[in-house]
């Protein structure tokens, strides 16, 4: 988990939220390796209720609202995470909506530091797919390309 520098002066993370699909929560660790290290760092099938964004979770971080201690600007918390069926495509998973709607996101951050807190939440940019027609159209220019040349080799 990295905070980038454009954060304002004094910000701060104070929850970070993701989810974990696939694996046994039962046999998946949380092990601290550098930076801030959270004062909270749990998990458990969506059970953890990101309130900005109405989204149940499955792993926490909860950072220490004082400095030092604060997953501040420039900051990192690097956990290595370990358990049975645990891959990268593992992280890819949307929360579930709580009974008061939202949710659907891969992650949420809880700011503080502003003249109220602040909360980011998303989903990584969609894969892009090419379009069938413009495919379609390479297609035909190099099977168009490939009778002119056996045109060329009968003449």
């Amino acid at each position: 988990m990295s905070v980038m520098n454009n954060i304002l002066s004094g910000a701060y993370v104070n929850d970070w939220y993701f989810n974990v699909a696939g694996v046994n929560f039962n046999q998946l660790t949380e092990t601290f390796v550098s930076g801030v290290q959270a004062l909270t760092a749990t998990d458990s099938s969506n059970a953890y209720k990101a309130d900005g964004t109405g989204g149940m979770f499955d792993v926490y971080f909860g950072f220490a609202t004082s400095n030092p201690g604060q997953l501040a600007a420039g900051a990192t918390s690097v956990y290595k995470f370990t358990g049975n069926g645990l891959t990268a495509n593992s992280f890819n998973s949307l929360s579930v909506p709580d009974n008061g709607g939202g949710g659907n996101y891969v992650g949420a951050v809880h700011v503080q530091g502003y003249s109220s807190s602040v909360w980011l939440y998303g989903n990584p940019p969609p894969v892009r797919v090419p379009e069938p027609v413009p495919l379609g159209l390479l297609g035909l220019g190099m099977l168009g390309i490939a009778i002119s040349r056996r045109q060329k080799k009968r003449s």
